[in-house]
């Protein structure tokens, strides 16, 4: 940028750029309605020097549209993908992506967004992909240029900064036309589903998304400078870039923003724009040479696939009621493109026990998501709708039936859209356990009236097996009635939620939950002053309706006139508009009767946070999270924490679910404020090693369910939440951690305390080297034989009960001894032996007889 305005005077200096776009941004955000989604033709021109399609630099189309989707999922900030996050300060940039379909030239291209271009230059620097681009660039009126090659000075990427007079050559509009655009290393190219399998910690698409920002005129959180300023007030001033996605303070005593995508972070640690980022690039948008693509054809008159399951349409419905009960076949649904697999048709029951229905809703056959392996963790899934000409309707209604259950049920969500599947909004969307009978679904479609839709339904699966979702009996009125072969009557309570949103849409989520927990609907985020109603049959139940807002001002009444209701059998249940981020209502159906007590502790939703690296022992073990947010999984030699600032009190409570499927050497959890290793405050429920707080290691299969009263051990200021699998020895041995939950005692009804003995009991701190106390067999009989692991020597070793009365006290030396314990009744105990002041080892050992 300092290299072109010092070479072209004309673009005025940068102070020059930044007081012409100043009174720009404010002027968007008084009105920030007054432009509507942009959607950029984007075409990759990938450098290669004659490797094949899908080698070296010559990047498969699959990577290139995993990158689209990847820009979408970020720019729009959308729900239930790595684009999406709950701070206040988050935005849908409202800014999205198609691949180009035709040339500059009105060609079709064979590769949607794609221009291949064979050279004989292996690996380029700056100043040779700036000589190439003039040759190669694309009218940047039209398409954003996209680059892609082998870069050389460990370079990641670089894009053209914006200016306020064009760029129109070198002539008096300043700044050079052919060289608009971006540039990024073929190993970064991607998205978080799709990850580069060349690209290390830049793999899952960010450096594109970080390029095009600048692009679009942001500047880096930390202003380039020490402490500088980047123009936005929502980003805390940073001293410099962040590398990894640490915890970090520098400027002004706000936490620095290393989840956004203008820093430096690893790319599994970004996701954020803000509003004043927003507020910007659509400035820049709205004055600058990216003032409007809207008359732009890259994309064709049927618009970019962009990937994962974009298509122009294969036919058109014209006549109404429409229904298709997939009777062996898919009818006129198509499956997507570049997703993870594929739904199937299906008769009876779903291969796996217990995770599907008896039969179809209607019918004999039915389609499902085939959840098994090698088909999850949190691969996708995408199925096609034709179009439905809905220009001559006033209204339209979707109704199906949908059948969900096990405990790893992922999500589902119908997407709509009017651009022929260049961008697509989420209209219904469902996840976790729904219960072993199918449950009708309603889906108001009047605000599509009027115009051409395609719908899709797109699957996520879960963290197992155990959660195949199927779909039956679909069909779409202009009437509003039904036309499936058998859905649509409701014999349960009909409960039907109403949204109406303010200038924002985009900050309103919601969900509806029954008395276990489970998600029976949810809704968000949505488009501005529009209105959305769905409708669900009910069982007799307790439920908990809870709409936010992610700005933080409800609905209603500061920008926009939006109100939400919840009506059950036509009387008002729940309704409003004017809160805070939230509102919580409880209200049951039919005779079920409801404690009138304090609400459920809310869980931990992993998904609001970055899952991180802990201390210096985390060895990149996979995590994974699930059940909507509700758990977090752990695989092999995994430690991570999450950012979590909380004051233990001595009424401090941790509640959690866990399982594991192999033993490894320490599963546990705790509280953290420094980042350091502590045994001290750290609970260990499971595992080999003799390391942290023992009290609770009892674990002994399937999922149990702990209550830590941990303001009984330690109290005081925290930052961070710590979560462990470790697994040195081996791989393969998962920890499953669901339902977490911190609160103060009497706040929430907590399940019964069982303190095994009335203080910690501490363990050495956790070394990962040859000491280790070994006691066997497991149970024991008569005797009991030790073997110490540590400096030759003798030792003291105590056996207490649970109650902490000392049962035994004797020798324990390094080597194997046996010590008589027949006079022992059956049960549990604890060894505790002494190797120095500052280190103590414990083994807890079971009496059979």
């Amino acid at each position: 940028m300092e290299e072109m305005r010092a070479n072209n005077p004309q673009m005025g200096t940068i102070e020059d750029f930044e007081n012409w776009l100043a009174p720009k941004v404010e002027a968007y955000k008084r009105n920030p309605s007054s432009r509507a989604v942009t959607t950029i033709p984007i075409i990759f021109h990938v450098i290669h020097n004659g490797d094949a399609v899908g080698s070296g630099e010559n990047l498969s189309a699959t990577l290139v549209n995993a990158q689209i989707d990847q820009l979408n999922n970020d720019f729009r900030r959308i729900l239930g993908t790595s684009g999406y996050n709950t701070d206040s300060r988050g935005a849908d940039s409202e800014i999205e992506f198609c691949a180009a379909t035709v040339d500059p030239n009105g060609n079709t291209l064979s590769e949607p967004g794609i221009d291949r271009i064979q050279t004989t230059t292996s690996s380029y620097s700056r100043n040779a992909i700036e000589a190439l681009k003039p040759s190669t660039i694309w009218n940047p009126d039209d398409y954003c240029n996209v680059w892609v090659c082998q870069l050389s000075g460990g370079l990641l990427g670089y894009a053209q900064f914006p200016s306020n007079s064009g760029l129109g050559g070198l002539s008096s509009n300043g700044g050079s036309a052919n060289t608009d655009g971006v540039v990024v290393l073929a190993s970064s190219v991607g998205s978080s589903a799709t990850p580069n399998p060349a690209g290390g910690v830049y793999d899952e698409g960010r450096t594109l998304t970080h390029e095009i920002g600048h692009w679009l005129g942001l500047r880096h959180i930390w202003g380039d400078a020490n402490c500088g300023t980047d123009y936005c007030n929502d980003t805390p001033t940073a001293q410099g870039p962040a590398s990894g996605c640490p915890n970090k303070t520098t400027c002004d005593g706000q936490r620095d923003m290393v989840e956004n995508y203008m820093d430096y972070s690893y790319d599994n640690c970004m996701n954020i724009f803000t509003n004043d980022q927003k507020a910007r690039m659509q400035a820049v948008l709205a004055n600058s040479l990216r003032r409007d693509f809207s008359t732009s054809n890259g994309c064709g008159s049927g618009g970019g696939g962009g990937g994962g399951g974009g298509a122009t349409c294969t036919s058109t419905i014209t006549s109404f009621p429409y229904a298709e009960g997939f009777e062996g076949t898919l009818g006129a649904w198509t499956q997507g493109s570049g997703d993870d697999f594929d739904w199937a048709l299906r008769q009876g029951t779903t291969p796996s026990s217990n995770t599907g229905p008896n039969g179809a809703s209607e019918g004999s056959s039915y389609i499902y998501v085939e959840a098994s392996s090698p088909n999850y963790p949190s691969k996708v899934t995408i199925l096609n709708s034709p179009c439905f000409d809905l220009t001559s309707a006033s209204q339209a209604t979707v109704e199906f039936q949908f059948h969900a259950t096990g405990n790893s049920v992922g999500e589902t969500v119908l997407q709509a859209s009017t651009d022929n599947g260049s961008s697509w909004t989420n209209v219904w969307s469902l996840s976790g356990d729904q219960g072993a009978n199918w449950n009708a679904q309603s889906v108001n479609l009047n605000s599509y009236a009027g115009e051409t839709v395609s719908l899709r339904f797109v699957a996520t699966t879960n963290t197992s097996w155990q959660g195949d979702m199927c779909v039956d009996d679909f069909s779409l009125s202009t009437s509003g009635g039904g036309g499936g072969g058998g859905g649509g009557g409701c014999n349960d309570t009909e409960v039907v939620v109403t949204i109406n949103t303010d200038n924002y849409g985009s900050e309103t989520t919601w969900t509806l939950l029954n008395s276990s927990g489970g998600t029976v609907g949810s809704g968000g985020p949505y488009a501005n002053n529009s209105s959305f109603t769905e409708t669900f049959c009910l069982p007799d139940d307790c439920y908990e309706f809870t709409i936010n807002d992610s700005y933080g001002d409800g609905i209603c009444c500061s920008f926009g006139n939006g109100s939400y209701s919840v009506t059950a059998d036509g009387a008002t249940v729940a309704s409003g508009g004017d809160f805070g981020s939230s509102e919580v209502t409880e209200f049951s159906t039919g005779s079920a009767s409801c404690n009138s007590g304090p609400p459920a502790c809310p869980s931990i939703d992993f998904n609001a946070y970055t899952i991180n690296s802990y201390s210096n022992q985390d060895n990149n073990g996979a995590n994974s999270i699930g059940n909507g947010g509700a758990s977090l999984t752990l695989t092999n030699n995994t430690w991570k924490h999450i950012n979590f600032s909380y004051n233990v009190t001595a009424n401090t409570i941790v509640e959690f679910d866990f399982s594991s499927t192999n033993q490894g050497e320490i599963h546990g959890i705790g509280f953290d404020n420094d980042n350091s290793l502590s045994s001290n405050f750290m609970f260990k429920v499971h595992g080999t090693q003799n390391w942290g707080l023992t009290n609770y290691d009892n674990y002994s299969g399937g999922t149990t369910t702990y209550t830590i009263p941990v303001g009984n051990f330690y109290t005081g200021t925290f930052d961070r939440l710590v979560f462990i699998n470790d697994n040195d020895a081996g791989s393969n041995n998962n920890s499953v951690f669901t339902n977490v939950k911190v609160y103060e005692g009497g706040s929430c009804t907590a399940r019964t305390i069982v303190d095994m003995t009335p203080q910690p009991l501490k363990m050495g701190d956790e070394a990962e080297v040859d000491i280790k106390l070994d006691v066997y067999p497991s149970p024991m009989g008569n005797m009991m034989y030790t073997r110490l692991s540590a400096p030759e020597g003798e030792y003291t070793g105590v056996l207490y009960d649970l109650s902490g009365r000392i049962i035994w006290q004797g020798t324990v030396p390094t080597y194997e001894m046996g010590h008589d314990v027949s006079n022992l009744p059956a049960g549990a105990y604890f060894l505790k032996v002494t190797l120095s002041d500052s280190q103590i080892l414990t083994q807890k050992v079971m009496k059979s007889k």
